[in-house]
C-alpha cells in the first residue's frame, strides 16, 4: 500500500493530547508515518501502550507507539510490545524522533527477520537509483528510535533489533543519533550488516549540551565559568569515541535560553 498516516490517530496537532490509551492485537499496514497510536504526533502521549500489534510499513517513519514524533512532539510512560517492520527509520516507540521520548520502553522486535530486512522491487524508484545509499539497504533501526535529532531520556529497549548481516544504522536505542540521549538502557540483541551498536548504530558529530542551574545574569558570565570544563568535555568525546563536535552549548535554567560556547 503507497497510504500514509496511519494510526488510532492518523496526525495529533500540537494541541493534542493523548493518554491512557492501550492498543492491542492490532494489524497496522502503511507506507509511511504507521504507529499503533498516532501516525505523525506533534503533541503529547502519555501512558499508552501498545500490546501485541504488528505493524508494518513499505516505506519510512514506523513505530510501535508514533510513526513519526516532531520538534513538538513528545512521548512519556509509553510500552510498546509485538513485531515492527520498516525500511527506513523504524523503532520501537517511534520511527523518527526530533521531539521528546521520555520514560518509555519497548518490548517489540523491530525487522528481526530477513524478510522483514528485504526490500520489494515495486519500491525501487529513479531517486533511489541515483541516491548515494543502496537501494535494496534497511537503515536507521532502532530499539526506541530509528533516528533521533532530539531528546532521548530514562527509556528502555528489551527486544531484539535488526537481523544478522543485514541493514545500516542500527542500534539498540536509536539507529542514527544526533541529539541529545540520557539515562538509556538496551537489553536486547542488535545485528546488522554495518553500523551496529548496542545504543546507537551511528553517531553524527556532536553537539555538546550541558545544562546549568547556575543563578547567573549574563551569558559572558556563563561562558567565562564554563568555557575551560567544555573545552575538557569536547577534547573527551573526540579523543576517546573519535567523535567530532561541531558545537558546544550551554543551556542556562537562570536564563532560560541556550548559550554557544
Amino acid at each position: 500500500t503507497t497510504a500514509g498516516y496511519i494510526g488510532l490517530i492518523a496526525s495529533l496537532d500540537e494541541s493534542g493530547v493523548v493518554k491512557n490509551v492501550t492498543v492491542a492485537d492490532s494489524e497496522l499496514i502503511g507506507y509511511r508515518y504507521v504507529g499503533a497510536i498516532v501516525g505523525q504526533n506533534n503533541g503529547i502521549i502519555a501512558n499508552c501502550r501498545n500490546d501485541g500489534s504488528v505493524i508494518f510499513g513499505s516505506g519510512s517513519n514506523v513505530g510501535g507507539i508514533a510513526g513519526g514524533n516532531t520538534v513538538s512532539g513528545i512521548v512519556e510512560e509509553c510500552k510498546a510490545g509485538g513485531e515492527i517492520t520498516g525500511i527506513h527509520f523504524a523503532g520501537g516507540i517511534a520511527g523518527h524522533n526530533a521531539g521528546v521520548i521520555r520514560n518509555s520502553e519497548n518490548g517489540a522486535k523491530v525487522n528481526t527477520t530477513a524478510q522483514q530486512n528485504s526490500v520489494d522491487i515495486s519500491d525501487i524508484t529513479v531517486g533511489a537509483l541515483l541516491g548515494t545509499e543502496a537501494i535494496n539497504a534497511v537503515t536507521d533501526i532502532g530499539g526506541i528510535a530509528g533516528g533521533n535529532t532530539g531528546v532521548i531520556r530514562s527509556s528502555k529497549n528489551t527486544a531484539d533489533v535488526g537481523y544478522k548481516h543485514m541493514g545500516y544504522n542500527i542500534g539498540g536505542i536509536a539507529g542514527s543519533q544526533t541529539g541529545f540521549m540520557t539515562e538509556c538502557e538496551n537489553f536486547g540483541a542488535v545485528s546488522g550488516r554495518k553500523d551496529v551498536g548496542g545504543i546507537v548504530g551511528h553517531m553524527e558529530p556532536a553537539v555538546l549540551v550541558d545544562y546549568k542551574t547556575d543563578k547567573v545574569k549574563t551569558a559572558a558570565e556563563l561562558i567565562d565559568r564554563y568555557r575551560s570544563q567544555m573545552l575538557f568535555y569536547k577534547q573527551a568525546l573526540e579523543t576517546i569515541f573519535g567523535l567530532p563536535v561541531t558545537e558546544m552549548l550551554l543551556y542556562s535554567f537562570a536564563l532560560g535560553t541556550t548559550v554557544e560556547v
